[in-house]
């Protein structure tokens, strides 16, 4: 080839490359790089709140406009067909949403595969209150484990509880057999105050039954007080289990025992992908998957105001009065 085709050529590949979309989606493959890592993932998870918006409002342009204006770029760097390109999406929403979820779903794949790269390093960044907020939001696995699982049941007592709470129901049910808690403590009272006339000599309980309003109501309402205290210790050891659980002796969280229950959390499903690699995949998928967008999503609540603070001192500390003062950036 002589050097008038060969200029032809690289001239024709550099124009193919001005044209040409750029990358959305972060490097699955790549080691952790904090800056790189804050423009992707403030991309990815502004693509999310867009869809989201949608799946609750189709017919929201503003959501339309703002997805169509993030995810351009990817189809062409070239300004006159990010235009057309533009109007033909106004169009035809369906098609933007479209291609926005095909985007976001090879968008996912890729940044949970950088999260799990790079898990180990992921995690000892964060904050023990971080990793404590991960831990309260991502699926639990069941280890075997007697202490690790004690932590799962309780939690999804207490959630239960939370749960029937917003419905206008009573938290107690969970512990009294799915009974209301004033019907529950009036038949456990009614119970302690029978046992405990047929514990007394034959005179003294015919006396107390035949006197019922005088002798038995002050029994009643001690044996009410009592079954009382019992559930809201119930109760409470359900919430202060979960509370506690990740503190150590001094009552701080204890970051090290929180990597530790993560990383086995992680284990779980690992195990059971050796057990069948033919489903490895999906069951990976599955589960995994979900777990490491929330890792990303804690990782850049760490790294964005860190490379801002190195990257623009003034913003940071603009951003970090706004804050103190309850305003919004």
């Amino acid at each position: 080839m002589d050097k008038m085709a060969k200029a032809k050529k690289t001239e024709k590949a550099k124009k193919l490359e001005e044209l040409a979309g750029s990358e959305f989606s972060i490097d699955p493959s790549s080691t952790y790089d904090r800056d790189e890592f804050v423009k992707k993932t403030g991309d990815y998870f502004d693509l999310e709140e867009y869809l989201s918006q949608l799946s609750k409002n189709p017919g929201d342009t503003g959501a339309i406009e703002d997805l169509v204006s993030l995810t351009l770029k990817t189809l062409t760097k070239d300004k006159n067909l990010q235009q057309e390109y533009s109007k033909k999406f106004m169009e035809n929403p369906y098609l933007a949403l479209r291609w926005g979820k095909e985007l976001y779903s090879e968008s996912t794949f890729s940044l949970a595969k950088h999260i799990e790269k790079n898990r180990a390093n992921s995690l000892e960044k964060l904050s023990a209150e971080a990793l404590n907020q991960i831990v309260s939001q991502v699926e639990l696995y069941q280890t075997g484990d007697a202490e690790h699982d004690k932590y799962i049941a309780a939690r999804k007592k207490l959630k239960k509880m939370q749960d029937i709470q917003k419905e206008g129901g009573d938290p107690a049910s969970i512990v009294t057999g799915g009974k209301d808690s004033k019907q529950y403590i009036a038949e456990e009272a009614s119970k302690k105050v029978n046992a405990y006339i047929q514990k007394c000599p034959k005179i003294a309980a015919q006396f107390i039954l035949e006197h019922q309003d005088i002798m038995a109501q002050p029994l009643l309402e001690r044996a009410k007080e009592e079954i009382t205290k019992e559930l809201n210790k119930k109760l409470e050891e359900t919430i202060q289990c979960v509370d506690s659980y990740f503190k150590n002796k001094e009552g701080k969280l204890d970051k090290k025992k929180l990597i530790k229950y993560i990383e086995r959390n992680y284990k779980v499903v690992e195990e059971q992908m050796k057990k069948r690699p033919q489903d490895s995949f999906k069951i990976w998928d599955k589960n995994l998957k979900a777990q490491y967008i929330e890792l990303a999503r804690a990782l850049r609540g760490f790294a964005k105001p860190e490379a801002e603070k190195e990257n623009d001192p003034e913003k940071s500390e603009f951003k970090a009065n706004c804050k103190k003062l309850g305003v919004r950036t």
